[in-house]
Order: structure tokens, then C-alpha cells, then sequence
């Protein structure tokens, strides 16, 4: 039985406890619990820096390892543990934000959700990149890098951090910055941003410069819904493909699309999952959506990066339009009567209503004929449910430097395999996600540093490909699954079809959980991965957030 740390003010759930379930469950649960990696003997809640210093100590003291878990939205797990270690939680720890204008800088606490960071900052004018998922939470998203939809743009949230707070294995609390003259603060930076999250301590506050609406004044963007079809798919495919192949794609545009190959409502299921979304939402997890249908959601942003009097030119936004049939030619006509008769077609009517539509906190639609600010378009963008489906999952995250993806017939593939999955009655939900990265413009790869250790920066395409199955549809779901992910790496992996070896990241981690046998998925070179290791060795010599084999040992 895990005893009371003195002076500890925060909540204790210890293994056999009426509510022990609710306050374990996590993102991987239903995936991964059978694994027996999510089973920490107590879950501590701290309620302050000296909470949290009360727990590492007395973890110590016991011989056992600290997992930290801020959203608990890793694919695997990772924020877990189990025997007689112990599970920080820090949802609700760490909520302060502080806005200092003269200083440009914004203190937030790690337990803040993108969604509710990122309507903050918007009631401030003020913007950063980050993810697609409102529910991931500061401290573990900062950790990943902070991929989202603004990258190519402005970058990933880690390159805004100026510094950030950690209580390391010692007991200091320390205020650790990007441009620190002490050379071990400045290792401590590299390997907590991006050298695999709570393996160095746990991090509390950060602090980083925000963006700002008013220097953006002209920015756009379009985003639309339209029914699944291959035929869709294949086609926005192709500009993806042919733009990783061209590398010109000017910085002020990101490009993004996700498809849903099943229904969201899951009728008949009585899943781990769905249950905790119906009976615990404060464990589960907050959702605004609509049940959405089989659908493909575009996102096109243009940045106006050069401010004021920067020419906008709209042909890239019509061209993704295009590809799916969305929209009229009314934007084209030249004459008010041909403006009203093809105001009149279906497909102007579905445009004009969605544009007036929202989606709890986001809209349906957005278009790109009136500016809008960056601080609104970051939350148009995000996705407001806890989950892509209330099922459990087989996921896959490719990352490619590729730029022969036309040539390899790529966008044919992925078309090809995702229709594979969802047209057949298997009880499996696909999800399809596609992201442009690259180009020599795109600050994602011009803000790639020495001050974090965050690799893959050379990236051109991210796609997410994964399948959520229900066991209550069809008993070999999971099977299914495995089958078709296994498939899928072999042809992504070894026929050329990502033209790379096997790359990784660790918000979009999968198969073996030991990252010392899997480390070069992970880091582009043995000397980053030794220098982590070093730098682990140096500040946790006992191993303290040794907690999961998935992380630096």
C-alpha cells in the first residue's frame, strides 16, 4: 500500500480504490491495457510545485519511478506505469496564465488544454502553432514539438519556447531558458524539447512568445466538408504528392485534410471508451462535435506572413476546391447575372449554408474572400471531440523526406489502402490524416535548431493512417487491423512508397514500446541519441522518471 508523502496537499488514488479506473483511464487505455502498462500503484494529483517536490522525494525514498502525465493523450501509454510506481497527474496542477506585453511573453501552466490555451490567447489578440486535437494538453504536446496545422508557417510550438520550469529528480525547481550561458541549462533545454516527455523531470510552466493578429492582417482561410469518396481522396492526394515533389510552395501556406471513413456515431457499441464519454466526460475528456458522417474536412490557410500590403493571391485556394468539386464558379463570372445563376447550382447553395454553420466552437465552413485573424483561424482548425472514434486502434504515423512521391504513385496508394479498410464490412472505422510540411520555404525546416532535440525536421509529408476497431461489430476487428497496418508498413517501408527508412515521432508513436531497440525511428543520429543519454545520466542518475520503456534511459 503506497503511503501519504508528508506534507502532500493533493489527491491520492491508490490501486484497489472504488475510483482507481476512472482516474487511470487514458487516451491508449481501451488499446493497450491488456499490455498491463497502465496499472501505476498510486496516481498523486499535486496542487503545487511543492506537491510535486513532496512526491519526487518520496519516490525516491521508496525505490520507485515517477510517470507524468499531463493529458494522457500518448498513443502508447507512455505517460503511465506500473508495479509500485507512481503517475503524476497533472490535469488540473498547473492552470496559471500570465500575459507580460511589454515583454512579449506569455507564462502558462502545463495543465492548460490547446483548446482552452488557444481561446485565451485569442480574447488577447495573440496566436501560436499547434495541433488538431483541443483535448492534448500544454505540457506533453510542448515536449512532442507541437505539430499542427500553422507549421510551415510559423513554425512548431516548441521553436516559440523561451524558457520553461522543471522539478528534476534533485528536488530543484528550475527555470530553465533557450539562451542560458550555463551550458547544463542549455543541455537540460535540448533534451526536454524533443528527447522523449517526463523522462527529465517534470515540467510545470512555460513561457514563449506568442503571435499576433495585428501583424497579420490579411490572412485567409478555407475550410469545407464534403461526403467520402476514393475519388476525393485521390485527388487533393495528388496535390500533396506534387507539392512535396516541386518544393516551391510559398511559407504562408499549410495545407491539411482529414477523412473520416465511417460514421462517428457508434450505435450498438458499448465500449470502454463510450462509456467514459457518456458516464465520466471529466476523465474522458471534453467533445462539442456533432456526430459526423463519412466525410473528407479540408483546411487551407494562407498566413499573410509579410503583413500589410503583401499581394494575396487566391489560385491555390481555388485549386483545392477544385480537386473535390467544392463550390461554384461564381468567384470567376464576370457578370452579375452569371454570379446568380451559379448561385443557384447545389453545390453554391451547400457552400453558402455551411459558412454560416459551427461545430461547437468551430465553423463548418470558412471562406477565403474576407481576411480573418490567426487567432480565429487556430481554433477553426482544431478538432473539438477527446477522440477520432470512442473505439480502440491500430495507428501508423508516416513521416516522409520524399519528394518522388508522383513518381512512386503514392497518392494511388493511400487512396487504395484506406478504401481497402472502410468499404468492407470488418468492423473497422479508418481515419486519414494528410499534412504538407515541406518546401524550402517553410519555416518548419528554416526553424530547425541546435537548442532542441527534436528531429525529422526535413519532413515533407505527415500522413496518419489508422484504424479504430469494434469488437461488438465484428469479433476479428482487432485482427483486421493488425493485418492491414502490417500491410501497410510493408509496402509504405520496404517498396518505396515513403522513399525513407522508418521514421517516427513521438506524438505518433506505435508498435515496440522499448525505445533503446527502437531509438533510430525516433532521432536522425546516434550521436543525438548518446548526447540524450548523457545528458538523462547527468540529471537523473537514479532513474527516477524511469517509469516506461519508452523514454531515454
Amino acid at each position: 500500500m503506497f503511503d501519504t508523502p508528508p506534507q502532500f496537499q493533493g489527491r491520492i488514488v491508490r490501486r484497489g480504490d472504488a475510483d482507481y479506473p476512472l482516474h487511470q483511464y487514458q487516451y491508449a487505455t481501451s488499446s493497450y491495457a491488456s499490455e498491463g502498462r497502465m496499472e501505476p500503484g498510486a496516481i498523486l494529483c499535486p496542487t503545487s510545485i511543492a506537491d510535486v517536490q513532496q512526491a519526487v522525494a518520496h519516490a525516491q525514498q521508496r525505490g520507485v519511478a515517477v510517470a507524468v502525465r499531463t493529458g494522457g493523450h500518448q498513443y502508447i501509454g507512455a505517460s503511465s506505469t506500473w508495479g509500485d510506481n507512481i503517475q503524476l497527474d497533472l490535469r488540473n496542477s498547473f492552470l496559471d496564465f500570465e500575459w507580460d506585453p511589454q515583454k512579449n511573453q506569455v507564462r502558462a501552466g502545463v495543465s492548460h488544454t490547446i483548446g482552452d490555451l488557444d481561446a485565451r490567447l485569442g480574447k488577447l489578440g495573440l496566436f501560436v502553432p499547434h495541433g488538431h486535437c483541443s483535448n492534448v494538453r500544454l505540457g506533453g504536446h510542448i515536449q512532442t514539438g507541437g505539430w499542427g496545422l500553422l507549421a510551415r508557417a510559423f513554425g512548431l510550438l516548441c521553436d516559440r519556447v523561451l524558457s520553461f520550469e522543471i522539478i528534476t529528480a534533485d528536488g530543484r525547481h528550475r527555470v530553465v531558458a533557450r539562451d542560458s550561458a550555463d551550458p547544463d541549462d542549455r543541455d537540460l533545454f535540448y533534451a526536454v524539447m524533443g528527447g522523449s516527455p517526463g523522462s527529465f523531470g517534470v515540467l510545470t510552466h512555460v513561457t514563449f512568445r506568442p503571435g499576433h493578429d495585428a501583424d497579420h492582417p490579411d490572412a485567409r482561410g478555407l475550410r469545407y466538408l464534403v461526403p467520402y469518396s476514393p475519388a476525393r481522396v485521390r485527388a487533393l492526394l495528388d496535390i500533396f504528392a506534387e507539392l512535396a515533389d516541386s518544393d516551391e510552395l510559398a511559407r504562408d501556406w499549410d495545407f491539411d485534410i482529414v477523412v473520416l471513413g465511417a460514421s462517428q456515431l457508434n450505435l450498438g457499441s458499448r465500449g470502454l471508451d463510450a462509456e467514459m464519454r457518456a458516464r465520466h466526460p471529466e476523465h474522458y475528456g471534453k467533445n462539442h462535435h456533432v456526430f459526423l458522417p463519412q466525410t473528407i474536412a479540408v483546411y487551407v490557410q494562407w498566413a499573410n506572413t509579410e503583413g500589410r500590403g503583401q499581394p494575396f493571391n487566391p489560385d491555390f485556394f481555388r485549386r483545392v476546391k477544385a480537386a473535390t468539386g467544392y463550390g461554384s464558379r461564381a468567384e470567376a463570372s464576370e457578370s452579375a447575372w452569371a454570379r446568380f445563376t451559379d448561385a443557384l447550382r447545389w453545390q453554391s447553395m451547400v457552400e453558402a449554408v455551411e459558412n454560416q454553420l459551427s461545430l461547437g466552437p468551430s465553423e463548418v465552413g470558412v471562406s477565403y474572400k474576407m481576411p480573418r485573424t490567426m487567432s480565429s483561424l487556430t481554433r477553426t482548425w482544431t478538432y473539438f471531440n477527446a477522440r477520432e472514434f470512442e473505439l480502440p486502434y491500430v495507428k501508423r504515423v508516416y513521416l516522409t523526406p520524399s519528394r518522388n512521391l508522383t513518381r512512386v504513385g503514392w497518392a494511388q496508394w493511400v487512396t487504395e489502402r484506406f478504401d481497402q479498410l472502410v468499404r468492407e464490412d470488418n468492423g473497422c472505422k479508418g481515419f486519414l490524416q494528410v499534412q504538407y510540411m515541406g518546401g524550402r520555404h517553410a519555416e518548419f525546416t528554416r526553424k530547425a535548431d541546435t537548442a532542441t532535440s527534436h528531429s525529422w525536421r526535413d519532413t515533407t509529408i505527415c500522413c496518419i493512417i489508422e484504424s479504430f476497431y469494434d469488437l461488438s461489430q465484428h469479433p476479428n476487428a482487432r485482427e483486421v487491423s493488425l493485418e492491414w497496418a502490417r500491410q501497410n508498413d510493408e509496402d509504405a517501408l520496404t517498396k518505396g512508397l515513403m522513399d525513407g527508412p522508418d521514421r517516427r515521432s513521438f506524438w505518433g508513436c506505435y508498435g515496440n514500446p522499448n525505445l533503446e531497440a527502437v531509438w533510430p525511428m525516433y532521432y536522425d543520429s546516434r550521436d543525438k541519441y548518446d548526447r540524450l543519454r548523457a545528458i538523462k545520466a547527468r540529471f537523473d542518475p537514479g532513474g527516477t522518471f524511469s517509469a516506461h520503456p519508452f523514454g531515454i534511459r
